[in-house]
């Protein structure tokens, strides 16, 4: 479970510095051989691409680190010095988060996830962000 909850995030981090790394040491050789007309255009839509990627890798490392903050809970558990933070927070900004999380190792694996929803009846919770943070990621797995 925990190796999981670590590995996931972090080959997503991976995966993406890879891709931007590749589309990086392509950039000059595309600049070149694009008109000088449609370069405008080429540039918009690199960085576009690359904001998302970036966007995706910072989420993604996000993740890894609450992950090990959850682990550093389960000392405070042992020594019964945990305490939880309950708070109000949005659950359609948890569903898109977790989701992004998952959108590009689910892209790897030719599967499209979107996330749609045509009315929220409720749109905030007071809990522990945690565990609904890890009960959306386990379904998303499956």
């Amino acid at each position: 479970f925990i190796s999981h909850e670590i590995r996931t995030p972090l080959n997503t981090v991976r995966l993406g510095l890879k891709v931007l790394e590749l589309e990086m040491s392509n950039l000059a050789e595309m600049v070149l051989r694009t008109p000088i007309e449609d370069l405008s255009a080429f540039v918009m839509s690199t960085t576009e691409n690359w904001r998302h990627l970036t966007d995706d890798i910072s989420t993604n490392s996000e993740s890894a680190v609450e992950v090990l903050d959850d682990l550093l809970n389960y000392d405070k558990i042992e020594m019964g010095s945990l305490r939880l933070e309950v708070s109000l927070f949005n659950i359609w900004e948890l569903a898109r988060r977790t989701t992004s999380i998952m959108q590009m190792q689910a892209s790897e694996k030719k599967i499209h996830l979107d996330l749609t929803c045509d009315h929220i009846l409720i749109t905030g919770l007071v809990q522990d962000y945690a565990s609904p943070r890890q009960s959306v990621k386990r379904r998303l797995r499956s």
